[in-house]
Formats: C-alpha cells, sequence, structure tokens
C-alpha cells in the first residue's frame, strides 16, 4: 500500500499540484497518527497501530487514485517504452536496498552486540540528526520534473541554474539546522525521551547531520547523474558503502558502542558523497557557492554559540530560541550580503511552480 501511494502521488508531482500533494500527505499523517492514537489508547497495542497504517494508505490510494482518474482519465499501459526505462531504472532498485543498509544496517549490529536499549537510544538519537534530509529531499523531489523537462528541452544552462540554487538553499537551510540541533541535542532529547537516552545520544546528534548533509548533497549532484542516465554508479557507490558500514559497524560497535555506529555512518555517507560530486562534476558543472557556504558557516557558528550560551531548557525556551535563531541567522547572511534582490526574485521563480510549468510550456 505504501509503495502504491508513493507511485499515485509522484502524478501531482508531475503535474505540478503540490498543493494536492501536500495536502494528501497532511490527510495521510493526520488520519494515521488519529487512529494509532484510538487504536493503542484502546488496547489493541502493536496490532491496532498496523491496522491504523493499513487502512490511512488504503484510504488515501483510493482517494489519490480517485483524483488522478477525475484530471488524467484511465488508459491502458504501453509496455514499448518498458526497456529503456528498466535500463534506467534497474540499476536503482539495488541502490535502495544498499542505502537501506547504510542507513539503517547499524541498529542490527547494535542489536546482535549490545541490547534493545541501545538500539532504541541509536534510533531516537538517528531520526533527530537526521530531519535536515527534508530540504535536499523537498527540493529535489518538487524541482525534478522542472530540471528534467528543461533537459529534455537542451537548456542546460537552466538546468545548471536550478541545480545551482538547489544545492545553495540546501546548504543555506541545512548547516544552521545542523549546528542548532548539536547545540540544542540535550534539551531536544530531555524532552523527547527518558534520561538514559540523553548522555550517549547528545553525541549521536552531530555526526548524524554531518552525515545528512553529506546525504543530501549526493541527492542534489545525483540528480545531475540522473540527467544524463549513468545510474549505474549509484548501484556500485552504495553497494561498495553499505559493505563498508556494515564492515565497520561489526568492527568498531563492539568497541565504541553507538557512536562507533554513528562513526561509520558519516565515513559511508562521506565517501559515497564525494565519489557522487567526483563523477556528477565529470558531467555536468554548476557553480556550487564555496563563498556562500563560509558565510553560512560563519553566521551558524555565531547563532548557535549564543544559543549554546542562553541553554534553553523546556520546551517554550527551545522554540523561542530556535525562532530567535532563525531570524539572526538570516539577519547575518543579509549583513554579510549572501544574497540580494536578484537571488530572492529567483527564489520566487523557482516556488511559483504554475507559472513555471506554464512558461516551459
Amino acid at each position: 500500500m505504501g509503495t502504491l501511494n508513493i507511485i499515485a502521488l509522484g502524478s501531482f508531482r508531475i503535474f505540478g499540484q503540490i498543493k494536492r500533494y501536500s495536502a494528501m500527505v497532511l490527510f495521510q499523517t493526520v488520519l494515521e497518527i488519529g487512529l494509532i492514537t484510538f487504536f493503542v489508547l484502546s488496547g489493541y497495542g502493536l496490532i491496532g497501530a498496523l491496522i491504523s497504517v493499513l487502512i490511512t494508505r488504503a484510504a488515501s490510494l483510493s482517494f489519490t487514485l480517485y483524483l488522478i482518474i477525475s484530471y488524467a482519465g484511465f488508459a491502458s499501459p504501453d509496455f514499448s517504452v518498458l526497456k529503456p526505462y528498466l535500463k534506467y531504472g534497474a540499476p536503482l532498485i539495488p541502490t535502495l536496498i544498499f542505502s537501506f543498509v547504510v542507513a539503517s544496517g547499524d541498529r542490527y549490529v547494535i542489536g546482535f552486540f549490545m541490547n534493545a536499549e541501545n538500539v532504541g537510544i541509536y534510533s531516537a538519537a538517528y531520526s533527530i540528526g537526521s530531519i535536515i534530509i527534508m530540504f535536499s529531499t523537498f527540493i529535489v523531489y518538487i524541482l525534478s520534473p522542472t530540471i528534467f523537462k528543461l533537459y529534455d528541452k537542451g537548456k542546460i544552462d537552466g538546468v545548471k541554474v536550478y541545480l545551482s540554487y538547489s544545492w545553495k538553499y540546501f546548504l543555506l537551510l541545512s548547516i544552521p539546522s545542523a549546528f542548532g540541533l548539536s547545540v540544542l541535542a540535550e534539551p531536544l532529547l530531555s524532552i523527547l525521551t527518558t534520561p538514559e537516552f540523553v548522555s550517549v545520544g547528545k553525541f549521536i546528534i552531530p555526526l548524524v547531520s554531518l552525515s545528512t548533509i553529506i546525504w543530501g548533497a549526493e541527492i542534489i549532484f545525483g540528480t545531475a547523474l540522473r540527467l544524463v542516465k549513468h545510474t549505474k554508479i549509484f548501484a556500485i557507490v552504495f553497494g561498495s558503502a553499505a559493505l563498508l558500514n556494515l564492515g565497520l559497524n561489526i568492527i568498531l560497535v563492539p568497541r565504541w558502542g553507538v557512536i562507533g555506529a554513528a562513526i561509520t555512518t558519516l565515513i559511508a555517507y562521506t565517501i559515497a558523497g564525494v565519489i557522487i560530486y567526483y563523477k556528477s562534476r565529470q558531467h555536468m558543472r554548476f557553480d556550487i557557492n564555496l563563498g556562500f557556504i563560509a558565510k553560512c558557516i560563519v553566521a551558524s557558528i555565531i547563532i548557535s554559540s549564543i544559543i549554546w550560551m542562553l541553554n534553553p531548557i523546556g520546551t517554550i525556551k527551545i522554540l523561542a530560541s530556535i525562532g530567535l535563531g532563525v531570524i539572526a541567522y538570516f539577519s547575518l547572511l543579509f549583513l554579510f550580503k549572501g544574497f540580494g534582490k536578484e537571488e530572492l526574485k529567483t527564489i520566487k521563480e523557482i516556488t511559483g511552480l504554475k507559472r513555471l510549468h506554464k512558461r516551459l510550456r
């Protein structure tokens, strides 16, 4: 059901119906949380939670298919395009498996050498640290149809502009987020988990945050490789990263515990990210804005240092510090001349997907 939902929701992205896509995701999330809460509190436990997920996915899929058929109609599949699609997509199937091993394999090694409590500690900290990936996922997911369409029309300069800004604004958001999550690791874990999670988890979050930035960078640079249909490299790179990650986990987890697992994740993502970056630059080079990256890092260090000195404790103070940090961060970037009026116009153009699709047509 989950896989079918992903495929069906992709239709909204292709046709530029981002509001409809967002509404369906929100509907699915709210319904799922509501049903899980109801069934679990009613005494149905884990089975009740699983049933809730199944009901939610089925309802979401049914409604999504209804909307798709209402505006796109229904047609029989065209199998004549299957061969080139398989040639392009087949290498990405093992890539997903290898990516899962890199992202989640460490939990199985921790469970084997340690215990379930340590798996829980690692998972909680990993989940907080990996929140950053939503920035690159959002940027690439939303802009991919536009970038591919520009490439198909031979507008390579336009593709480079969009990739450059995707990279730039991913770092604009992810760098301060990594610093902020690292500084707020202890108070966040104190709110979201029990005390035994805090002592070790606060060291995992910074490592995972850095790993996630590299992961997000790989997604953006990997888009250039997908444009030129060079997809085999993903299976090779992530297959190697998965083996390296698993091997290092077996060596380091018994010695350093969950910290060792976080370190191996950082090593695996770094190696994969460097290779993808190098290969993508062979096919398509775009501006990576080194000066802007430096300004983001300096601004993030300043703001995170202030938050660290304030040492916010409690939900209200943490939220307030995050809000003030966001305002101060963007103010510093304006002072550093990180971006100007022309770039703000470009942001509006990039986010104005309806106008963009009309112009491309």
